[in-house]
C-alpha cells in the first residue's frame, strides 16, 4: 500500500506553519519538541490527524486540554528513553491506523463511482461555490481545499483523505451521510460512511489517546464492517492482518503484503 509523499518545499512550509501554531497554544516549551521531531522520525501516519488537530485548535485557543498528551502520542521522537506502550494505547494506535490505511482505499472506490476520474476535474469546477461554503463553514480545511483544485490528475482522489472524500460525498451526491453514529440494523452504504466518519472524530478529537480493550473491540468490529460493506470482502484479510500485525517502533502494525492485486491502494 502505498502512501502519498510531500515535497521538500511544502514540508517546510506545513512544518513552519504547524510548529507556530503549536508553540503559540502550548508555550515555548515545545518549540524544542519540535526541532528535536524534525530531525528524528516523524509518523506519516498521522500526518492527517495531526493536520486536523491543529485546525481544530488553531480555530478554538482554549482547546488545549491534553495537549501535550495528544502530541507525544501522535509523534515518535527517535530516543533510548521512550517508554514501551500500554495496552490501551496500542489500541488507540491500531484503530488510527484502520481509519487512516484501511479505510481510505475502500471509501475510494465509493468516491470514483460517484466521481468518475476522467469527469471529477470537471465536477468540482462546476460546484466551486458549494465547495467555497462547505470551506467556509470549516468542512474543507486549506490542505484538502489544494488538493481540490491545484491538480489536474486524473488519479487525484488518490490525494483526499478519508474526511475529504466522504465530505465530498455527503454533500454533492444523494448518499446520505450523518454525523450520528447509525443504527446498528443500518447497512446502508451511507450508514457505514458514517460510521467511518464518526469513529475518525472520535479517534481525531481524543484527549485520553487510549481505548480499553472493550471498547477498542467495539470500535473494530463496527469500522471493519463499515469498510468490508464499502468496499467488498477483499479488505476483510487486510483488516484481520492490522488487527494481529506486531507494532513496529513507529507504532505503525508490520503488514504482509497485500496477496491479492484486487486490493486498491
Amino acid at each position: 500500500m502505498k502512501y502519498p509523499k510531500l515535497q521538500e518545499e511544502k514540508l517546510e512550509e506545513y512544518w513552519t506553519d504547524i510548529s507556530q501554531a503549536i508553540v503559540r497554544l502550548g508555550g515555548e516549551g515545545f518549540q524544542q519538541k519540535c526541532n528535536d521531531l524534525k530531525v528524528s522520525i516523524l509518523n506519516e501516519n498521522y500526518i492527517e490527524m495531526l493536520t486536523e488537530i491543529i485546525e481544530i485548535v488553531k480555530s478554538n485557543d482554549s482547546n488545549t486540554q491534553g495537549f501535550q498528551r495528544l502530541l507525544d502520542n501522535l509523534f515518535y521522537v527517535k530516543s533510548k528513553t521512550v517508554s514501551p506502550r500500554t495496552t490501551t494505547e496500542s489500541n488507540y494506535k491500531r484503530i488510527a491506523d484502520l481509519l487512516l490505511r484501511v479505510g481510505p482505499p475502500a471509501v475510494r472506490i465509493i468516491f470514483d463511482r460517484e466521481f468518475h476520474p476522467k469527469l471529477l476535474q470537471r465536477e468540482l469546477r462546476k460546484k466551486t461555490a458549494r465547495l467555497a461554503h462547505l470551506k467556509g463553514k470549516g468542512l474543507i480545511n486549506a490542505a484538502q481545499w489544494d488538493k481540490l483544485f491545484k491538480s489536474k490528475d486524473e488519479n487525484k482522489s488518490k490525494t483526499f483523505d478519508l474526511s475529504l472524500m466522504i465530505c465530498l460525498i455527503r454533500y454533492l451526491t444523494t448518499i446520505e451521510v450523518t454525523d450520528q453514529l447509525p443504527r446498528p440494523d443500518d447497512e446502508s452504504e451511507g450508514a457505514a460512511l458514517s460510521r467511518l466518519e464518526y469513529y475518525r472524530k472520535q479517534i481525531a478529537y481524543s484527549q485520553e489517546c487510549d481505548l480499553s480493550v472493550t471498547v477498542f473491540e467495539k470500535y473494530w468490529a463496527d469500522i471493519t464492517n463499515a469498510i468490508v460493506k464499502i468496499g467488498g470482502n477483499i479488505f476483510l484479510q487486510r483488516c484481520n492482518d492490522l488487527k494481529m500485525g506486531k507494532l513496529d517502533l513507529k507504532d505503525k502494525a508490520i503488514l504482509p503484503e497485500p496477496t491479492s492485486t484486487n486490493i486498491p491502494n
